[in-house]
């Protein structure tokens, strides 16, 4: 049986409608002292882009890209604070909320069910990084903070982390931090068994860290992972580029022609795509003359920014290598193919 997997690995999308670069800047505080926070992350989810607050909370945070995505304050000892774009701010203070964790309680939990926290990691690790060569290069820093539990009845793995999660990726030579919202694997019976998985999913916020130091064999491994995913499929959809992309789609078996399926119009920021409600059943992706994915859209709109990020990632299910897509494959959202970056020796 064929597994579609919905793995949302970037939440809390919206559009951006600034058309220039963007000061976003101000003092944060704790909402029940008043007191300033030091040491408060502020970032664009799924980007680069990101700042901390100095010794008296204040910051500044310069904003280049119109990308689809949300802006995040956080702290280890606060809830996140979220604000989805456009980031029209006007206030320049901003408040968090001391986080409660209830963390003893929350690690007997974690040790109630009969699978040894050994085999559950694992599991967790297979679904969450991924098992190609990027996600097996991912290394964990803070293991310990992952709390992780088995629901016997309901054959469910149930994951979260009591601190945002520190992944170093050696293969593309990022440091991220994943702050996780919500992971499960949902088995078809009582077993931690990648055959047996009926359906995984997660979420949560990210920011990245470039460690490559301008590495060409890593700028070759990044536009390589770029040509395989899902934003690049829905930027060149949206640029009329397929072709030129060496993309190709299908359904029911014959080709599928941009005009006949999808209406696209433009903004100064992003792009709309209307869908026939005819094409609602599998659509067939092919990169450069070999399978990669097969999609089902379940919604008649889609927005996208000019990363080919889309605002509806709840609305289509992957399946092949779009599906597989984990953690380890994960590029930030305003990633660009740069070929210039390569030498001619190791071009294709």
């Amino acid at each position: 049986m064929k597994r579609f997997f919905l793995v949302p690995i970037l939440c809390l999308l919206a559009l951006s409608v600034a058309a220039q670069p963007q000061i976003v800047e101000g003092t944060v505080y704790d909402s029940q002292t008043g007191e300033a926070i030091s040491g408060v992350v502020i970032y664009l989810n799924g980007t680069t882009t990101i700042t901390v607050s100095d010794s008296e909370g204040m910051f500044r945070l310069t904003i280049d890209n119109n990308v689809n995505t949300s802006l995040i304050f956080s702290h280890l000892s606060y809830d996140p604070l979220v604000f989805r774009p456009p980031f029209n701010l006007m206030e320049k203070s901003f408040y968090l909320n001391p986080k409660v964790i209830m963390i003893e309680e929350a690690r007997v939990i974690a040790n109630i069910d009969r699978f040894s926290r050994g085999r559950k990691l694992k599991a967790f690790k297979d679904q969450f990084l991924g098992e190609s060569k990027a996600g097996r290069s991912c290394t964990i820093l803070n293991e310990e903070d992952i709390v992780l539990n088995y629901d016997h009845t309901a054959n469910r793995l149930s994951v979260f982390s009591l601190h945002p999660l520190i992944i170093r990726n050696d293969y593309l030579a990022y440091l991220l931090t994943y702050d996780l919202t919500h992971f499960m694997i949902r088995y078809k019976k009582n077993t931690l068994n990648s055959s047996d998985i009926e359906q995984c999913s997660f979420m949560g916020m990210s920011s990245f860290i470039d460690q490559s130091h301008f590495n060409f064999t890593i700028a070759v491994r990044r536009n390589e992972m770029y040509g395989h995913s899902r934003a690049y499929f829905w930027k060149n959809l949206t640029e009329g580029t397929l072709e030129h992309a060496k993309l190709k789609m299908y359904s029911g078996g014959r080709p599928m022609m941009l005009d006949e399926h999808f209406c696209v119009t433009d903004s100064v920021t992003y792009s709309i795509i209307q869908i026939d409600t005819t094409i609602h059943k599998k659509i067939t992706v092919w990169y450069q003359n070999r399978f990669i994915s097969e999609m089902i859209v379940i919604t008649d709109r889609i927005m996208v920014d000019r990363f080919g990020n889309i605002d509806a990632f709840d609305k289509v299910r992957y399946q092949g290598d779009m599906g597989r897509q984990r953690i380890g494959e994960m590029l930030p959202r305003d990633y660009v193919f740069n070929s210039t970056q390569i030498p001619q020796r190791f071009k294709r």
